[in-house]
Parts: C-alpha cells; structure tokens; sequence
C-alpha cells in the first residue's frame, strides 16, 4: 500500500525528462532512474494491476518517498541518471562492480615535466586518464613499456627546467632521460609525454611512421645519437604492434563489447579495436542484475562505463541492442 504523503507528491510530478530517486524509510536512495516523461514513467510503478517482475515488487515494497530532478531533455536525464548512481550505488539498480577500484593510469600533464602513474580516482585537474583497467597486470605492462620505450620519468621532484642534478638509478637502467639532470629539454620532453598518450591511446601505427620520418631526417642531418635512439623507439614499439591482430581492413577505432547474463550474475567483455588491430581487452562483472534482460544489463554498463572513459571511439559493437539505444547513441 502506498502512504498518502507519497500519493500526494505524485501528483505533482511533471511531464517533462528527467531523474529520479525512490528512496526507503532511512532516506535512502535505493533506485535511480530516467525518464522521457516523469509523471508517465514514475506513477506507472504505482498503478492497480500493472504487471511487475519480482525485482521491482521488493523495491516498491520498500518505498517511502520519491525525489526528483527535471532536464532539458532525455539524453541529460541519461547523464544525470549516471551521476546519481555513481553517487548513491543503489541496491536495486545494475551496477558496475567495484568500478571505483578499477585503476587508471594517469598522465600528469598537468605538471612542467609530466610523469605516468597509477591512480584509482579520475579528476578534473588538467591531466589526462586512460583506462579503467580490470586487469592490473595488463596495466603493469603498459607501464613497463611507456618506461622502456619512452623513458617517462616516474620520481616525485617538482621540476621546473633549471635543475642540473645527478642522474638517478633510473638513467643508468635505461628507464628516465632524467629532465632533473638537464639532458633533456622541455620541448623535446613534451614530445615524448605527447607520444606517450597516442600509445597508450592505441595509435601505435601512426607513431611508428611519424618517427620513422624523424629518424631518417635526424640521420640526414647528422644527429646519430637521436636517430639511434628513435630507431631503439621504433623497433620497441614494433615488437608491441607484431602481437596485435589486425581485424579489420577499414583501419577504424572501435569498441567491441559482449554481455553474458546468468541469474544474478552478468559478465561484460570489451575488445578495444584502433587502427583496425585489436590492442587491448577487459572484462568487467556487473551487480545488481537479478530479472535483468541482457539488453537492459548492456545499456547500463554502457551508461557508466563511458562515463569515466577517457575514449570513445565512433563505433561501438555490441552483442544486443542495448535497452535506451536511441538515446545511448544520441
């Protein structure tokens, strides 16, 4: 039975797009949802006769109060349903599993001489994410590469450009070109960093050609020791490109994604496609997903997985049309 309190606020509810929040008698959220019209898609919940799944039925038992918050339009109302369970992780809706311990690494670019590092939270601070990672050690190997490869600097000085210091161990292991020392410029150390994104970004193919180019012309012009060590660039960065498949001849980015619903359980697998080769892949478990179709399942881990993303590419594959598609790919 619903409260007349609650009764009564449904009266209320607008007919515009928007998010909204069932909450229990603690006041807590457990239920985040949008809506293209929320009188229609809220009041449906507590209509006489309408048919629900079990899922639903134990929600509702547990209801007391109804919130809400109007947008401009449905694709906003998306977004903000994103946010909220981001916020709140309701009970009863489908969530990404422990997407908050899913580590990031993060380019500070924010900082004169960037470095490379692992974090577990994305922030607005100027410097720039790749992942999540579900599996650490995919992510480990990354960090290795970007290290051998590029020689990011990995210690905790705050540089400006003016330090002249002895270099570190990491020098002597081949591991830093160490800018506290003074070997390298700011310039030519922010090319690196620049390269270090479009690898980690995928773009591996393009890099490699950019500098081949600029080992021949550092060649041309008698700079060995910098056509050297692209050469080192290149042929690290080779090794990396000769494992990955190539599955597509259209050179395209793409996202190809997989669900898998049993029971309660639901297993997301994601393929990242650029440039046609198949660079990288994760899979991710999902909670909350009892009475959930497949589609429905997809459509959320799409809603906030790409939340957080630091890429997207233009097409995204999937296994099902997910539930809300239209406004998914608006």
């Amino acid at each position: 039975m619903i409260d007349e309190a609650l009764k009564e606020k449904l009266k209320h509810l607008p007919t515009d797009p928007g998010a909204y929040l069932m909450k229990d008698a603690h006041g807590e959220v457990i239920y985040v949802g949008k809506a293209a019209s929320l009188r229609s898609r809220v009041r449906s919940y507590f209509q006489k006769g309408q048919a629900h799944e079990t899922k639903v039925l134990m929600m509702l038992s547990k209801v007391q109060d109804v919130d809400w918050i109007v947008t401009g339009s449905e694709v906003e109302a998306l977004m903000l349903e994103c946010n909220l369970i981001k916020k709140h992780h309701p009970w009863y809706n489908v969530r990404l599993r422990d997407d908050k311990h899913y580590p990031y690494l993060c380019v500070t670019t924010s900082e004169p001489f960037p470095r490379v590092l692992v974090t577990r939270r994305v922030k607005a601070d100027g410097n720039r994410y790749f992942g999540p990672f579900a599996d650490s050690q995919a992510m480990r190997e990354s960090l290795r590469m970007i290290r051998r490869i590029f020689k990011i600097r990995s210690c905790n000085k705050k540089l400006t450009g003016e330090e002249q210091d002895r270099p570190c161990l990491n020098f002597h292991m081949g591991q830093c070109d160490t800018p506290c020392s003074g070997r390298i410029g700011r310039e030519e150390y922010a090319q690196l960093v620049h390269d270090t994104c479009l690898f980690l970004e995928g773009r591996r193919d393009s890099l490699v050609d950019r500098l081949r180019g600029e080992m021949i012309q550092a060649s041309d012009e008698l700079e060995f020791e910098r056509a050297a060590r692209l050469r080192d660039q290149i042929e690290a960065m080779t090794k990396v490109i000769e494992r990955q498949k190539a599955i597509s001849v259209e050179l395209v980015d793409q996202d190809v994604i997989a669900i898998s619903v049993n029971g309660n359980s639901a297993v997301v697998q994601l393929l990242f496609v650029r440039s046609g080769k198949l660079v990288g892949e994760e899979h991710f478990f999902l909670d909350g997903v009892t009475d959930e179709t497949a589609e429905t399942a997809l459509g959320e881990f799409i809603k906030q997985y790409y939340r957080d993303a630091t890429y997207i590419p233009r097409e995204i594959l999937v296994s099902h049309i997910p539930a809300d598609y239209e406004v998914l790919r608006e």
